[in-house]
């Protein structure tokens, strides 16, 4: 179990870096102007803020839940 959530970890990270290297590269070579390119980049990295806070989140939850359950499981057998 440990080690599948090693790959999920790896796979979320590539997720976000594929992402990110994506936007910068459709941002960078499109055509605009200097301050409408800024502005693209800004608003960008925004969502992807964003995005990396909600995966960030959903990996805390699902740790809680993993080490609640782990409690649970050792009050069980201790019992």
């Amino acid at each position: 179990m440990k080690e599948n959530g090693k790959h999920r970890s790896l796979y979320a990270a590539a997720f976000l870096t594929g992402g990110v290297v994506g936007t910068l590269t459709g941002i960078l070579i499109a055509p605009k102007s200097g301050k409408r390119l800024r502005a693209d980049i800004k608003y960008k990295s925004g969502e992807i803020i964003k995005d990396a806070e909600e995966i960030y989140q959903d990996a805390v939850s699902k740790t809680k839940q993993v080490v609640e359950k782990a409690k649970r499981r050792i009050e069980e057998i201790r019992a």
